[in-house]
This record gives C-alpha cells, sequence and structure tokens, in this order.
C-alpha cells in the first residue's frame, strides 16, 4: 500500500461490551465466572483478567495505519449496522468486515486473530 493510501486507512474495532470503569470489572468478572456465556469473543481473545494481553498489545501497535476501538454502547451511528464484535477496515471506498462476529465466536485465542490479522497486514506493507 502506497503511503499516500495509508493516511485514508483505519482500522476499527468495536467490542460486544460496554464502555466505562465499572462495566469493564463486571466484564472481568464474567470472564472469570462465566467464560463460556461471555458475549464479547473480541474481548475474550485480545483480554485477561487484569487488561490487553500484551502479545496483543505488541502485535497491533506493530500497525502502521490509525486504529480506532470503540464499544457497543459508544460506537458513532454509521456503524450500527454490524453485528458484534466485529474488526472492520475502514478506506477511500467504504468500510469492510475484515473479521466478523462469526468469525471471531470460532477464535479460540489472540494468536488465531493475530493470524488473521496478518493476512491485511502482509497487503498493507505491499
Amino acid at each position: 500500500m502506497k503511503a499516500s493510501e495509508k493516511k485514508d486507512v483505519e482500522l476499527i474495532f468495536i467490542y460486544n461490551a460496554d464502555a466505562g470503569f465499572f462495566n469493564g470489572m463486571l466484564d472481568s468478572a464474567h470472564k472469570l465466572f462465566s467464560p463460556k456465556t461471555y458475549s464479547c469473543d473480541l474481548c475474550a481473545v485480545t483480554h485477561g483478567l487484569a487488561g490487553v494481553k500484551t502479545e496483543w498489545r505488541e502485535f497491533i501497535q506493530s500497525f502502521s495505519v490509525p486504529i480506532t476501538y470503540y464499544h457497543k454502547n459508544d460506537r458513532p451511528q454509521y456503524l450500527m449496522e454490524f453485528k458484534l464484535p466485529v474488526i472492520l477496515l475502514k478506506n477511500s471506498q467504504g468500510i469492510q468486515e475484515l473479521v466478523s462476529a462469526d468469525e471471531m465466536k470460532r477464535l479460540e485465542n489472540a494468536k488465531q486473530l493475530m493470524d488473521r490479522l496478518s493476512i491485511y497486514r502482509s497487503r498493507e506493507e505491499e
């Protein structure tokens, strides 16, 4: 991807969880006591009980495009149509799903998500 094209590109992560400290504490407790019923598959693979997993943080920092994070209760109206959680690519052609909610359900760990996103990153570096 050419440098001139990168400025028009953004990755968007939308968690199927509500924003806020109290909600984060409730989510951590939910993951601990009832992980099978936890509704945010993105959170489940990228966050531990104490926050963002180190390997995920390092991976995500390696991207050269801006990344925006939203929660289900703070996402803009134009992103309401997407089933959560989701990872989107926004560029001059519009918005497309990189990892859909259905794909996210099949992921068991951060490594699988990183492998999935590495396909995009290799295109980004071309």
